[in-house]
């Protein structure tokens, strides 16, 4: 039987000191475990993200890119501005707003007829007013741009135009924003993008298209974000110049920095334009980044990316990049 002194008797200090410490290291390597299983989630959980918004947009690139020419002159399917130390922007003509084949009366089947027609202003700087005559491509146009509820032009406010001069393709192409559509007046207001004057006298076709383009780190399509965190986009363009069915080596523009624009002059730096109808297929390059940075290397985790022509791109930050490349065959040309 156990005396009375012995009933009373509880822990010691260095018994309680050992139970308090082990329960410490308990909770330490708990803590770890919980903060290293919650850094990797957030890590997949970035990454996968990032992964989903790179293929979701990039179907929708490659799909428009497919389509460009469609129903339009060769020439206007598509169009760039090439920027070493920024994101390129890209313009493809707006197969949506195009009259589809069989709707077009049989003796105009197969041509393309769905076009608007104006001249260049006398020059061009800022915003400049286009004449198209009308601002339907069809007679069944796209886009409500006065907000009567009814579809009333082929051109949209951040859409895209592209023009070429159907009597001298050997002048390249260009391309804009749309900032104003005046119905009334069969109007649009244009900033062009690409670089060099184009002439004024010319029989300058006007195609409407969408644009691609980065807007901070989001990606926008006819100056809708796409996707956010998206910092670059990066463009190759690749002709058939001597037409004998294959891309040679000298017929790229903007890949490895061979070229400083896709607009289809001084191709191979000779000081000859190109016939932008010659154009076969355009190489694309999405650089999508984490919404956050890596907890678990918040430096060197963030390295950028480098392609086609770009130079300085971002440098360490923590976050994480996915790059997707495609080439796609422009298959209207």
């Amino acid at each position: 039987m156990l005396s009375h002194s012995s009933q009373r008797r509880g822990f010691t200090l260095v018994e309680l000191l050992i139970a308090i410490a082990a329960m410490g290291f308990v909770l330490v390597y708990t803590l770890g475990t919980f903060t290293a299983n919650r850094n990797t989630y957030v890590v997949i959980e970035n990454v996968s993200e990032a992964h989903q918004n790179t293929l979701a947009i990039a179907s929708l690139v490659e799909r428009d890119i497919r389509n460009a020419g469609y129903m339009v002159p060769p020439g206007a399917a598509a169009c760039g501005v090439d920027l070493a130390a920024a994101p390129d922007t890209l313009f493809v003509s707006d197969s949506d707003a195009i009259r589809t084949a069989d709707t077009l009366p049989s003796e105009l089947a197969g041509g393309s007829n769905n076009i608007a027609l104006s001249t260049i202003p006398g020059s061009w700087s800022g915003p400049q007013n286009i004449n198209l005559g009308e601002l339907a491509v069809d007679d069944q146009v796209t886009y409500d741009t006065d907000a009567t509820v009814g579809a009333d032009s082929d051109f949209q406010v951040n859409g895209g135009v592209i023009f070429t001069d159907l009597d001298n393709p050997d002048r390249g192409v260009h391309c804009g924003i749309v900032t104003a559509v005046d119905t009334a007046n069969d109007r649009i207001t244009v900033n062009k993008l690409s670089p060099g004057t184009p002439a004024t006298s010319g029989n300058w076709a006007f195609v409407p298209a969408h644009v691609y383009r980065i807007n901070g780190n989001a990606l926008e399509r006819n100056g809708v974000v796409m996707a956010r965190n998206v910092e670059d986009l990066q463009l190759a363009w690749f002709y058939d110049l001597d037409e004998d069915g294959q891309v040679d080596a000298n017929e790229d523009l903007g890949a490895g920095g061979t070229e400083p624009n896709y607009t289809a002059d001084d191709i191979g730096g000779g000081g000859t334009n190109a016939d932008p109808a010659l154009l076969r297929e355009i190489r694309f390059n999405l650089i999508v980044r984490t919404a956050e940075n890596d907890p678990t290397n918040t430096t060197s985790a963030g390295t950028g990316q480098v392609r086609e022509n770009r130079v300085n791109p971002p440098g360490p930050d923590g976050r994480r990049r996915r790059v997707h490349t495609a080439t796609i065959r422009l298959r209207n040309l």
